[in-house]
């Protein structure tokens, strides 16, 4: 992520530990956390030994120190871990704990620390400011200024700290644009790089009679190695009391050894979203444009609609998403349509870590062509993912998993020659990834996944497995 500017000019080096420290002497300083008023001078204090004894004891330690940098590391947070069920309850050990770990860069474990705290002591000052410099390092700077204005407006804030609060607003509200970027390159294996059909022979219904033909080798899977680059750019930018968001991708795919060609995809959209009644709304334009070397060539422009109400299931934000999209096979224009649906988002955060995100999808897609094959399809899609963050020899993590179903169901026949049945396909995605930050901006990692697609039109079977190793920068 791009990290704003939010140190201190006159004491920190570093961003992020600058701005936790600021936080966390503002929490001592006002003693608004749980257990904060028994705790001895920060300074004085070493973190080890409480930390140490609670663990023996089965207690949560009467109050947190001060973190410093050398803090941050793998192992001190590690055994604030094993104090997560005994702290539970203890809002200055989430803040403790969230600091930490917004020094140490890894951004998802500090929000979700920071939210719990905020949730057991909604007023914690010094929480307040890390959750806004996570909030911001992660692009949700209006949420950040917000959180901002409410630590500035107290008056028991120390002067010095106020008037850094000031000048961190200016600063953050005269700042143009923030960005974040992503390249990825991996090399795989595929066992249907073309996504033929999985059937060897199709059974056509002649005026005589059914006859059985066998396919072509050409039109069967083909397995191989397989290449993808990718790159992908997102900014945000405030504008009045909303803000802008821009963000572009390209993806790439060779298959050497092969004579299928090259895939290219490119896709880009601008959002605006703004405070809308107990919420926000925000307004989607996009475009995505694909081919297949010398085979298929696809396009697709879209506008939604998107509602997030502010009040939460269990602290799970949830969305509702109204969308059209027409999609047009440009290879194929028959097959073109117009794509109406509707879409509900939800997701959850655990107190290690980890996200857990589901959605569904329904809609129809109304053949632009009154003569299209099969006619209006009715589709529906349900996904479920869950990503964990980890700490692997002291560096930040991920595990994914995640799965999808996609239903479509034809209104019309397909075809008379493929007999009178209405087509039903059910396609099944599982997958498993895997990537750890090895230095500062780098990763590397793997993505396995396992796609099965059946259907009761013998074209329309599908299987696929692939496994792909890569390397991965991203901004900080």
């Amino acid at each position: 992520m791009i990290r704003p500017n939010l140190a201190h000019p006159a004491h920190f080096h570093s961003p992020t530990t600058g701005r936790a420290l600021v936080c966390a002497w503002t929490m001592a300083m006002l003693c608004a956390g749980a257990g904060a008023q028994n705790t001895p001078h920060p300074q004085a204090q070493e973190p080890s030994a409480p930390l140490s004894v609670a663990l023996l004891t089965g207690q949560c330690p009467a109050g947190f120190p001060v973190p410093t940098p050398a803090q941050a590391q793998s192992a001190h947070l590690l055994k604030l871990a094993d104090q997560a069920e005994m702290c539970d309850t203890r809002a200055d050990y989430f803040a403790y704990r969230g600091s930490l770990l917004l020094m140490a860069g890894r951004l998802a474990e500090a929000l979700t620390n920071l939210e719990k705290a905020l949730l057991l002591d909604p007023t914690l000052p010094g929480a307040q400011l890390d959750f806004a410099q996570a909030l911001a390092q992660l692009g949700q700077k209006e949420a950040a200024l917000q959180l901002v204005d409410q630590v500035g407006g107290r008056d028991d804030i120390d002067p010095s700290l106020r008037q850094w609060l000031t000048s961190f607003q200016t600063t953050e509200k005269n700042d143009d644009w923030t960005w974040n970027a992503m390249l990825q390159s991996s090399m795989g294996r595929e066992s249907n790089l073309d996504s033929a059909t999985h059937t060897d022979t199709l059974t056509l219904y002649l005026s005589n009679g059914p006859v059985t033909v066998s396919l072509a080798d050409t039109e069967r899977p083909v397995a191989g190695k397989g290449t993808k680059n990718w790159v992908a750019v997102q900014g945000l930018h405030p504008l009045g009391q909303g803000e802008i968001r821009l963000a572009a991708a390209y993806q790439s795919r060779n298959t050497p050894g092969t004579n299928l060609g090259s895939s290219d995809q490119a896709d880009a959209a601008l959002t605006y979203a703004h405070p809308a009644g107990p919420g926000i709304a925000a307004m989607r334009l996009g475009g995505l444009q694909y081919k297949k070397e010398n085979a298929y060539a696809y396009k697709e422009s879209s506008a939604q609609l998107k509602y997030e109400p502010a009040w939460r299931i269990k602290n799970c934000p949830w969305s509702l998403t109204w969308g059209q999209a027409r999609q047009e096979h440009l290879t194929t224009p028959t097959m073109s349509g117009d794509y109406q649906y509707t879409r509900i988002d939800a997701s959850c955060k655990n107190n290690v870590g980890g996200v857990t995100a589901l959605h569904l999808i329904q809609g129809q897609d109304r053949p632009q062509d009154p003569t299209r094959p099969g006619g209006t399809k009715k589709r529906t899609e349900y996904g479920l993912r869950h990503d964990q963050a980890l700490d692997l020899w002291g560096h930040a993590a991920q595990i994914s998993l995640w799965g999808r179903q996609h239903n479509s169901r034809d209104q019309d026949i397909l075809s008379p020659l493929l007999g009178g049945t209405i087509v039903q396909t059910r396609r099944t995605d599982i997958g498993l990834g895997y990537w750890w930050r090895v230095h500062k901006q780098w990763s590397i990692g793997f993505d396995l996944e396992r796609t099965r697609q059946e259907s009761n039109s013998e074209l329309s079977q599908v299987h696929n497995k692939l496994f792909y190793l890569g390397i991965r920068w991203t901004t900080e």
